[in-house]
């Protein structure tokens, strides 16, 4: 890039006292030397005097803190969030653990345990089946109570 080129782009800095000395004083230089820049640097100069006289919004009161609440509110969610993710996968497990235990327990109340020693593929399957949508339906109930108490807790704030 040139240096005509380069001093063109530090012309709205230059206008609103954004440069540093050196740059300052390079801009100056060369609109001294250039009449379409320093024609500009005046534009930007007067354009730059409009807004400082504009008038400055404030922020809201309290916008920070009401910020800061939502923030840390989100935190908090997404920390239950996961926490309750944990939870879920763990009944999930804690299901199927128990559900081979389960049916060797039931074998054995119906007096079949040395069946029970054999592999029976289909009742197995079945009975893995029947455990699974067991511990999906448990763990459907669990996402309707906590989505129900998370907008509960949603309203209060």
């Amino acid at each position: 890039m040139n240096e005509h080129l380069e001093v063109k782009e530090l012309l709205p800095l230059a206008a609103s006292g954004a440069l540093d000395a050196s740059e300052r004083r390079r801009v100056l230089q060369h609109l001294a030397e250039c009449a379409r820049c320093a024609a500009e640097e005046r534009q930007w100069g007067s354009l730059a005097s409009a807004l400082a006289g504009a008038p400055r919004s404030q922020a809201p009161a309290g916008l920070a803190e009401r910020t800061r609440a939502r923030m840390l509110a989100a935190l908090d969610e997404r920390t239950e969030r996961r926490w309750n993710n944990a939870v879920l996968a763990g009944l999930l497990l804690l299901g199927w653990s128990m559900g081979l235990p389960a049916l060797a327990l039931l074998r054995l109340v119906r007096g079949d345990l040395p069946a029970s020693l054999d592999i029976d593929a289909a009742g197995l399957l079945a009975w893995l089946a029947a455990s699974t949508v067991f511990a999906w339906i448990t763990a459907g109930v669990a996402v309707l109570l906590i989505g129900n108490r998370r907008e509960t807790v949603w309203r209060n704030l």
